[in-house]
């Protein structure tokens, strides 16, 4: 199995996060996981991914901008995602939008990860 994420400047983008977040708060909901068991199964996630071999890329551009094939994207450790707190401020919501935007754009990028890993296709 391999899955193509954007570029990383593009997880910075409210277009692309607001899907991503009406998602996983959709996943959460519909698996009622609190803030723990949910950063819990997404560590299981990675983990399984890792061990099947799950490939995972990222465009890479030419010094001109170009498309130029693409690398490869390691999983980062859970630890990078910071604090389980962090995803009840995330999931948080002001008139049926995220209540503030993702100043961290990995997270969104591993959070777009794991829903394709748990077969939820965002885009």
């Amino acid at each position: 199995m391999s899955f193509e994420l954007f570029e990383s400047q593009d997880y910075a983008n409210q277009n692309v996060q607001i899907p991503i977040w009406r998602a996983t708060k959709s996943y959460v909901k519909a698996k009622d996981l609190s803030r723990e068991k949910f950063y819990d199964d997404m560590a299981q996630a990675f983990a399984k991914a890792i061990e099947n071999k799950v490939e995972v890329v990222m465009p890479k551009r030419n010094k001109h901008g170009e498309l130029d094939g693409f690398k490869r994207f390691a999983i980062p450790p859970m630890a990078l995602m910071g604090d389980p707190r962090w995803f009840s401020y995330y999931l948080e919501e002001l008139c049926g939008q995220p209540k503030r935007p993702v100043r961290f754009s990995m997270r969104v990028t591993l959070l777009h990860l794991y829903l394709h890993l748990k077969g939820i296709e965002v885009f």
